[in-house]
């Protein structure tokens, strides 16, 4: 019989179930403190670490393609799964249910990291209750990881305690090391109340702030690229600003500068442009170099900084509406439709017929989307204080992406939501 396989939310390197490792973390073990390389080496760590004693993979069984736990050898006491890559301890829900990786890639202009920061927030107070269901940070048991933690000490406390915009430090200068926080993904169990045919409904999601600069470094571009390979959907977040037409439009009619500066690094760089880099990073990733055939992945294209633009998007448009999604308790498939022809319409009048395209051209399935992570009328002041966030449509993209994967129920005609978008 097949054995199961799945991905590491920590490394991302792909593993069978009879390739899993166990570590005891009984504190009163006689291997205890045994070094691990390999941690160490996740964790950029200057000397090998000492954790508790691995049981290797050879010394336990398999029932129904699924790992049976085993007790450690040298104290007889329960131990944790791991992964035998990383030796990251393994949540439940993906060894037991199903590993969801999204990928949210784009350029520090467009926010990543603020959009990574809200979007959590919203998934665990607004969105997944909506759905009934739970989204829970994974705890390791033996200490080493706490998402609800590493979320809060590197994002939420500065944006929701402090009320203070991201510093560019945070999200982008980091290099990798002990204590490198920031590049560690933040993992999640999203768990559904009730069972319902046709949808899984115990899962892990896994969000990896990735910054442009981390392909300069050979270890982390390595990551990356499995991060992106493994995912199930990939969000591109795009910043309007980088469009000049639409620059331009935004500052005639405010009769102000833009408090963006629409660039990567102080170069401009279109969105055409961004996603062709991106585009390449993923055949490559995926092996896919230097072929015609079309990437697979469904990709949702997303417009952060709505807000900025607003004063010069019509009114009567779906896109300055609330999203309907989560009242609705199902992917509204009328809703997301205009978005995306709003989207595309409004791409061609700024110039972008050649973005739609290329879009069009290297994947099968993808759709259109605008958002504001810290949602209307709230720029930072001088000092970068904000008001608490009030975002605008940010759930759309991960919404279509987990409709995608059988991951929300279908809407409630029984119909396809999303298959006006399938190419």
């Amino acid at each position: 019989m097949a054995k199961l396989s799945f991905t590491c939310p920590f490394c991302f390197e792909r593993i069978k179930s009879d390739e899993i490792e166990y570590r005891c973390h009984n504190g009163w073990c006689p291997g205890k403190e045994e070094e691990d390389a390999k941690y160490s080496e996740y964790i950029g760590a200057g000397a090998t670490l000492k954790l508790g004693h691995v049981v290797q993979s050879q010394t336990r069984r398999i029932s129904l393609g699924v790992p049976k736990p085993v007790m450690c050898d040298k104290c007889g006491q329960p131990t944790l799964r791991i992964c035998p890559h990383c030796h990251n301890t393994l949540p439940d829900s993906t060894v037991l249910g199903a590993d969801n990786i999204i990928s949210i890639i784009g350029t520090r202009s467009a926010g990543k990291s603020l959009y990574i920061t809200v979007l959590i927030n919203e998934l665990m107070t607004r969105i997944a209750p909506a759905f009934d269901a739970s989204m829970q940070g994974f705890v390791d048991m033996s200490g080493l990881y706490d998402a609800n933690k590493l979320y809060r000490d590197t994002k939420y406390s500065t944006l929701y305690d402090k009320q203070e915009t991201l510093p560019q430090t945070m999200m982008n200068q980091r290099m990798r090391g002990a204590g490198d926080q920031d590049k560690t993904p933040l993992v999640y169990r999203f768990a559904y109340v009730q069972d319902r045919l046709g949808r899984k409904d115990d899962f892990t999601l896994a969000f990896f702030d990735s910054a442009g600069e981390d392909q300069q470094d050979a270890h982390m571009a390595a990551t990356v690229m499995r991060y992106i390979a493994h995912s199930k959907g990939v969000i591109f977040l795009l910043d309007p600003l980088q469009i000049p037409e639409v620059l331009e439009q935004v500052e005639s009619v405010t009769g102000k500068k833009s408090t963006s500066t629409g660039t990567d690094g102080g170069v401009n760089v279109a969105p055409n442009v961004v996603l062709a880099n991106m585009t390449a990073l993923i055949r490559q990733s995926l092996g896919l170099e230097g072929k015609r055939k079309k990437i697979g992945i469904p990709v949702a294209v997303a417009f952060s900084k709505f807000d900025a633009v607003q004063p010069i998007i019509p009114g009567q448009l779906t896109l300055q509406q609330t999203s309907p999604h989560c009242d609705s308790r199902a992917f509204v498939q009328s809703d997301a439709q205009n978005v995306d022809a709003e989207m595309r319409s409004l791409l061609q009048s700024w110039g972008q017929q050649s973005l739609l395209t290329q879009i069009d051209l290297d994947y099968k399935n993808f759709a259109f989307f605008a958002l504001s992570s810290l949602g209307f009328g709230n720029e930072p002041d001088s000092g970068q204080k904000i008001k608490r966030p009030a975002p605008h449509r940010v759930e759309d993209p991960l919404l279509w992406l987990m409709s995608e994967n059988n991951l929300l129920s279908n809407a409630s005609n029984g119909s396809n939501p999303l298959s006006a978008f399938r190419r």
